[in-house]
């Protein structure tokens, strides 16, 4: 029980629907083998029967196509349909009732030569229909009455002796006893692996959790260095298998932070990248372009299937996102306001490596930071160098 701390003993009144729509899908075809074998055992002991009692053949005859075939076809059309719980344990249960009934009426017909055949029939429908046949413990004990109350009216009437009712009696309960056990077996197996599976998803959403905060900013709710690593692995991985294809790398960074956070400080610097943060990825392009922050103040932004003019376009609308934020950095003089810079690189997967485009990236990111930043440089050279944007 250790693997299953915090289950109940016992299976909750709420589980008990579940458990019974489970246990019909599993049981469909096993209950309908189980009434064929009822039949099988009545059409072997029908011409034995007819052997054994020549004087009651037409009764034998008239016992086995009026009422023991009849039962078992509509017993087998029931549980082979959709029938609520306690329909599909009467017809389950009804064929054994109906056989010894048959072998009851054979018994008191033919005398007491017949008793050591009478006992051996009953207590094998019984253990068949009880044990086997897994029928719920309340109808079990209702049907367990019915054929107990059958037997007894034979020996009875045969004066058979009270000493074989009272073991047949014995037997019975102990078969009923059987079926308790198995039932109380069936449910907890249920229970537990309700529980279980439960237990795994938990598991799994919590492991779900802790991936998403191990990839994740916690400051600008951003993806981490980890995210993207994983995004560069996976679109070579994906694509330059499947041919050459091109993607597209910004390294972008938020132009003299230090004295952004010397000046204003540390919370006003670290809700500054946080605003930083949400106005780039607003610029992105639905969800094939993906944004990290990768240290500091600095970001990436990864382009799949971008090329290198692509590229600079899309940084050059970064920029001028940032610069429309209007962000005052009094730290670098009066009327400055906060900016980036950004380095564009584009590459065809096949033939390349993830540490190539983003090697090609950095050196185009220190290219822009040494012409002046506040611009946008490609990994070729400074295609497109903005002038600075500096308020008098």
């Amino acid at each position: 029980m250790s693997e299953h701390q915090g289950a109940p003993r016992r299976l909750p009144a709420d589980l008990l629907p579940l458990f019974e729509r489970e246990k019909m899908r599993s049981r469909k075809t096993t209950d309908i083998a189980s009434c064929l074998a009822v039949g099988v055992a009545a059409a072997i002991a029908y011409p034995i029967l007819r052997l054994r009692l020549p004087a009651l053949q037409g009764i034998c005859d008239l016992l086995f196509a009026g009422l023991l075939a009849p039962v078992l076809v509509i017993s087998v059309f029931v549980v082979a349909g959709k029938p609520k719980p306690l329909g599909r344990e009467i017809a389950l249960g009804a064929p054994g009732l109906a056989i010894i009934l048959a072998q009851t009426s054979l018994y008191v017909m033919a005398g007491r030569n017949g008793t050591a055949l009478f006992i051996a029939g009953t207590l094998m429908i019984m253990l068949m229909t009880i044990v086997s046949m897994h029928l719920r413990f309340g109808v079990a004990a209702a049907w367990m009455v019915g054929a107990q109350a059958l037997f007894a009216t034979g020996i009875v009437a045969q004066e058979a002796g009270a000493g074989i009712a009272i073991i047949v009696m014995a037997c019975g309960a102990q078969m009923l006893f059987v079926n308790r056990r198995i039932h109380a077996e069936q449910r907890r197996g249920f229970m537990f692996s309700v529980y279980e599976q439960l237990r795994r998803d938990t598991l799994a959403e919590q492991n779900r959790a802790l991936d998403k905060l191990a990839r994740h900013d916690a400051l600008t709710g951003l993806p981490n260095r980890r995210a993207y690593d994983s995004w560069l692995e996976s679109l070579w991985s994906q694509v330059a298998s499947e041919g050459a294809d091109v993607a597209g790398l910004i390294m972008l960074d938020v132009d003299h932070f230090k004295s952004y956070n010397d000046f204003y400080g540390h919370p006003a610097g670290d809700g500054c990248l946080a605003s930083v943060a949400a106005c780039l990825r607003e610029q992105l392009r639905g969800t094939s372009d993906q944004i990290a922050r990768i240290g500091g103040e600095e970001f990436a932004v990864v382009l799949p299937g971008v090329n290198l003019a692509q590229c600079s376009d899309i940084a050059e609308r970064l920029r001028l996102a940032i610069l429309a934020m209007d962000v005052p950095h009094a730290g670098q003089g009066t009327g400055q306001i906060l900016t980036i810079s950004c380095g564009c690189a584009s590459m065809e997967l096949c033939g390349n490596a993830p540490r190539d485009l983003c090697a090609a990236a950095d050196a185009a990111l220190y290219q822009a930071k040494q012409s002046g930043r506040n611009r946008v440089c490609m990994a070729e050279g400074p295609v497109r160098v903005s002038a600075e944007f500096i308020r008098t």
